[in-house]
Order: C-alpha cells, then sequence, then structure tokens
C-alpha cells in the first residue's frame, strides 16, 4: 500500500519537473525498485496475481462499488471530520484498527461506506 501510494506521489509531483522520463518517472522508478529487489532478494517485488489483486481493489466500479476517486492531494490532507491525513485512516484501516469518520475524496462520500466496500472487496482473497 506504501509502495502504491509513494508511485502516486511520484506520479503527482513529477508532471511539474523539467528534466522527465520518457515513459514517465514513476514507471521509472517502479521499474527500478522491482529490479533491485529482485537482484537482492531473488523474487519478484509483486506477483501478477497481486497485481490483479491491487487493480480489482483499487478500481472504482468493481463489486462493491467504490462512490469515492481521490487525487493525491486527499490522501495528505486532513479531511473534515478526522484526526489525521487519509492515507493514515487507510494504514489503519489495513492494520485493522478502526479508521476516523470523514467525509473523503471529490465527491465528500462517506468513509464508513468506502470502509465497507473495501471490506467486501477483502472478503473476496479472503484477507478479512
Amino acid at each position: 500500500m506504501m509502495f502504491g501510494w509513494c508511485m502516486d506521489t511520484v506520479d503527482t509531483y513529477t508532471k511539474f519537473i523539467s528534466d522527465n522520463s520518457k515513459d514517465g518517472m514513476d514507471e521509472y522508478l517502479g521499474e527500478y525498485i522491482a529490479a533491485r529487489w529482485k537482484e537482492k532478494y531473488n523474487e519478484d517485488l509483486v506477483s501478477p496475481k497481486e497485481v490483479m489483486e491491487i487493480i480489482y481493489l483499487g478500481a472504482k466500479a468493481n463489486h462493491p462499488n467504490l462512490i469515492v476517486s481521490s487525487s493525491h492531494r486527499r490522501f495528505v490532507q486532513i479531511e473534515s471530520g478526522s484526526s489525521q491525513p487519509t492515507i493514515n485512516n487507510h494504514i489503519d484501516f489495513v492494520l485493522g484498527k478502526k479508521p476516523d469518520r470523514f467525509k473523503m475524496g471529490y465527491e465528500g462520500g462517506d468513509s464508513k461506506e468506502f470502509y465497507d466496500s473495501m471490506s467486501k472487496r477483502f472478503n473476496c482473497f479472503g484477507w478479512a
């Protein structure tokens, strides 16, 4: 999760640099990190199955439907009703802690509905 968030950060901020990589700095860094991981641990950073799971979890139109879309800034700002940045609430959720209840994303969706939907998606993989 943190790797994905970091890559989103790179994707967002490299739109504002003058010396960018041909296919995007996020793709370049992702490939670089994956190659170094493979060299050090002799295994893939993520498996093709894990990539598919990540895509499934992140896509809004999968079942159950997600009501929210967030730009990078919404991950790092503290939304009304929350005591911490959204990314920290997501980390709490993944760690099994109860995240704050707040309006999230551009649409201002209820975080409880979002986390309930994510719990159902996690159940699809037996992660809950």
